[in-house]
């Protein structure tokens, strides 16, 4: 596989965990017949994240000897951070994706709270500093959302086994507000946050210049957003037909108030007013 993607010049993306591994620490679990939230969540991060680690090295080992342009999907251990780093820093093509929820969502207060619909994983507190230090020294490339809507039927099972519950949350309509507030918070800055999520994913992917840039030719893609005004998410106002979401009490202060595709407003303060049809299909240049 690794061979035969190098030969293409597009990137590889890997959801990196070692399976195998997973299986045996499961069962240490399940064998006492416990499969509760809180099992799952320390089951994923056992050993500080072994199966996240492992699997990462492994990939990183193949790339090195395929020269593939890897992408790593869900980083959230500061050892997979820390041997990305040191790939990058060997001018190696290897890229890093960090999703909203290992930032905002994944502690333990809410794997408490909101059990399976926080779940996903569990990223503890020095998880999480490691990830904003790997998006302030660059190691950490860009923002995947890993949008994914469930039901709450699909997800109130995971409350007595969080195995049978489907992972992962709905994301794509709140993220930007939780980097805004975290902009303002002083987390990152509003040109890093600009960078990791529409320059570099448009570099990476190949869509640079036509997306992930303002300049003449390139499409008018934007989004307005006012730093200042404040706002408490709730389900009532979720786009996503599930009609909820993991944040959902969450005050923020920087919200997106115009979305722009191609020079047409397509949401305007919180409402959406694009139509069915508006969107394009994106393929890498050249392709």
């Amino acid at each position: 596989c690794f061979e035969e993607v190098a030969k293409t010049g597009l990137p590889l993306m890997v959801h990196p965990h070692d399976q195998d591994l997973m299986d045996v620490i499961e069962q240490k679990y399940w064998q006492r017949g416990d499969r509760r939230p809180q099992a799952y969540a320390r089951a994923y991060r056992d050993f500080d994240g072994i199966i996240w680690d492992t699997a990462i090295a492994t990939i990183l080992r193949f790339q090195k000897a395929t020269g593939v342009k890897l992408h790593i999907l869900h980083m959230s251990t500061p050892g997979g951070l820390e041997m990305a780093r040191r790939a990058k820093e060997e001018g190696r093509p290897v890229s890093v994706e960090v999703n909203p929820w290992a930032l905002f969502l994944g502690s333990w207060e809410n794997v408490e709270k909101l059990g399976p619909y926080c779940l996903g994983f569990w990223v503890p507190e020095h998880h999480v500093e490691a990830l904003w230090k790997g998006i302030d020294d660059g190691t950490v490339d860009l923002i995947g959302t890993d949008h994914a809507p469930h039901t709450k039927e699909e997800k109130d099972v995971g409350w007595k086994d969080m195995w049978k519950s489907p992972g992962g949350e709905p994301q794509i309509q709140d993220y930007l507000k939780l980097f805004l507030t975290a902009v303002n918070e002083g987390k990152l800055t509003l040109d890093k946050l600009v960078r990791i999520t529409s320059y570099n994913p448009a570099r990476i992917f190949g869509v640079l210049p036509r997306k992930g840039v303002i300049q003449v030719g390139s499409d008018a893609d934007l989004v307005i957003v006012d730093m200042n005004k404040e706002e408490t998410i709730t389900n009532e106002t979720t786009y996503t037909r599930v009609g909820w979401t993991p944040y959902h009490g969450r005050k923020v202060k920087g919200v997106p108030v115009y979305t722009i595709v191609r020079g047409k407003v397509v949401m305007q303060d919180g409402k959406v007013i694009g139509k069915p049809g508006d969107g394009e299909f994106v393929a890498p240049l050249g392709r």
